[in-house]
C-alpha cells in the first residue's frame, strides 16, 4: 500500500516525524512517501510508477492508532466500484490530548479523502493531481482532486477514532475559513464541454473573454480554467500572447486544442495591453466583452452574474464592474486571502483618478468599444499603463456605467506587477489626462 503524508501548513519536523512513526508503526507493510510542497509533483511520479490500485493519503499532525490496520481493510471489502474512495473524518486533539469521557471534536477544516482509487486519480480529463499552473493553492491539492472526480465518481464517508488529528494553529494573519469558501466554489465547478458552436462558425457567443498575457506561463492555465469552470456556457474565450519569452504560447496552444471555444493570438513581438486587447476585440463576437487578467481569475458565477445585471441596466450602458476578491503573492508563490475589496457604488471619474480604482471585472459592450476604435495606444506610455481607466472615462463621457455590488472577480497582487513597478508614472499620466479632458 502506498501511503502519502502531505505537509500543507508546514508543521515543525518533529510533528512530521510523529506523524510518520506512527503510521509506520500501525501500518508496517505501507511505503511511506513524503509528498513536500510541490505535493503534486511527488505524488503524480510515484502514481505513474506504482501499480496499487489504491492509495492512502494523511497529512503532517494526524496520528494513527494499531487499529488503522484492520479498518482500512474493512474500507476496501465495502467500496462500492463506482466510488473514487473515501472520507474518513478526523478527530481533533489537542497538546494534551483528550481527558477522559470527553466528546471528540471533529475538525472544522475542509476534509481530504483518505483512501484513494488509483484508477480514479489517473483517469478523467486532467489525470493525476494538478500542478501548480493548473491550480495555484498547494495546501489543498487533495481537496481539489476529490470534488473534480465528484463529478463522475461517488465518494464514501466513514467515521472513526483510528485517526487523530492536531488542531492546526495557523499564522493570525491568514483568514483560513474565509480563503476556503472563497476558493471552495471554483475548485468545485466542473469544466464545461463546449456546445454546438465553435469559433468562426454558428451562432455568437453572448460574451467574448479576453485574456492578454505576456510571460504568463506559471497563471494564464489557471486563469483559462476559470472561464471554463462559468455556470453560463455562452462564451468565447480570446486569448492574445504579446510576445512572450517563456512558454505562455505554448500553455495557449495547450488549452485551445482542448477547447474550441478558445482563440489563440500569438504575437511576435510585444507591443502592450492596448494592442493586445484591439486585436482580441477585433475578432470579437459576442454583444459584451469581459475582460480578464492572465494572473487573475474568475469566479464561477461570473459571467452569469454579469450578463443577468447588463440586461437590468439602463439602455445604453457601456460598462458594468463589480468587487473583487484580493490575493497576495508572497514567498513560494503562495496565495494569501487578503479580503473582499469593495469599490465605488456609483461610478465617478475624478474619484477614479485620485484614488486610482482598480475596478474588477469590467464587462464592455462590444459595439461601443468598436465605435470608439478600440483602446488608445497614442497615449504617454503607449497604452502599456493605465489603459484600463483611459477607457472608461472615455465611455463615461457619453454613456452609463453601472456598478454589480457582488465579488466576481479574484486580482492577485505581487510585488513585481505593472502597477506596484510604475506608480510614479502614475502621477505623469493623470497630469496628461486631466490635460486632455478639460
Amino acid at each position: 500500500m502506498l501511503i502519502f503524508i502531505l505537509n500543507p501548513e508546514d508543521y515543525p519536523e518533529p510533528v512530521l516525524r510523529e506523524t510518520i512513526r506512527s503510521i509506520s508503526a500501525s501500518l508496517p507493510e505501507g511505503r511511506i512517501v513524503v509528498a513536500a510542497n510541490p505535493a503534486a509533483d511527488v505524488m503524480n511520479r510515484e502514481l505513474e510508477a506504482a501499480g496499487e490500485p489504491f492509495f492512502l493519503t494523511f497529512t503532517a499532525g494526524e496520528t494513527v492508532r494499531p487499529s488503522i490496520a484492520a479498518e482500512w481493510r474493512q474500507w476496501l471489502q465495502l467500496l462500492p466500484e463506482h466510488a473514487a474512495g473515501l472520507y474518513c473524518e478526523t478527530v481533533f486533539q489537542n497538546r494534551h490530548g483528550r481527558r477522559p469521557g470527553q466528546k471528540p471534536q471533529r475538525s472544522a477544516d475542509p476534509l481530504h479523502p483518505t483512501l484513494w482509487r488509483s484508477s480514479a486519480v489517473r483517469g478523467g480529463a486532467h489525470p493525476l493531481f494538478a500542478a501548480g499552473d493548473r491550480m495555484p493553492f498547494p495546501g489543498y491539492v487533495l481537496q481539489a482532486k476529490a470534488l473534480e472526480l465528484a463529478h463522475e465518481w461517488s465518494w464514501e464517508r466513514v467515521t472513526s477514532e483510528a485517526i487523530l488529528r492536531r488542531a492546526p494553529r495557523p499564522p493570525l494573519w491568514r483568514r483560513s475559513n474565509e480563503e476556503w469558501s472563497r476558493i471552495r466554489p471554483l475548485l468545485a465547478a466542473p469544466e464545461r464541454r463546449a456546445g454546438a458552436w465553435t469559433q468562426g462558425g454558428g451562432p455568437a457567443p453572448e460574451v467574448s473573454v479576453v485574456v492578454c498575457a505576456y510571460n504568463a506561463e506559471n497563471d494564464i492555465l489557471w486563469a483559462l480554467s476559470s472561464v471554463r469552470r462559468q455556470s453560463h456556457s455562452g462564451w468565447e474565450l480570446i486569448v492574445v500572447d504579446d510576445g512572450s519569452t517563456d512558454g505562455t504560447p505554448q500553455k495557449i496552444l495547450s488549452a485551445a486544442a482542448e477547447d474550441p471555444r478558445i482563440l489563440p493570438i500569438l504575437c511576435q513581438t510585444n507591443r502592450g495591453k492596448a494592442f493586445s486587447l484591439n486585436l482580441a476585440l477585433s475578432r470579437a463576437r459576442g454583444r459584451w466583452l469581459l475582460e480578464l487578467d492572465a494572473d487573475d481569475w474568475l469566479d464561477p458565477a461570473c459571467v452569469w452574474t454579469m450578463l443577468e445585471a447588463a440586461e437590468q441596466a439602463t439602455p445604453g450602458t457601456a460598462c458594468l464592474y463589480g468587487r473583487y476578491c484580493e490575493w497576495s503573492e508572497i514567498s513560494g508563490r503562495r496565495l494569501v486571502f487578503r479580503g473582499e475589496r469593495r469599490v465605488m457604488e456609483k461610478f465617478d471619474g475624478k474619484k477614479l483618478l485620485d484614488e486610482a480604482y482598480p475596478l474588477a471585472p469590467r464587462l464592455y459592450r462590444t459595439s461601443i468599444l468598436k465605435r470608439l476604435e478600440g483602446w488608445n495606444t497614442r497615449g504617454p506610455y503607449g497604452g502599456r499603463l493605465y489603459e484600463d481607466f483611459e477607457m472608461l472615462l472615455r465611455l463615461a463621457e457619453q454613456h452609463a456605467i453601472a456598478s454589480v455590488g457582488v465579488p466576481l472577480y479574484h486580482r492577485r497582487i505581487r510585488p513585481s506587477s505593472v502597477t506596484h513597478r510604475h506608480r510614479e508614472e502614475y502621477a505623469l499620466w493623470k497630469q496628461w489626462i486631466t490635460g486632455r479632458n478639460r
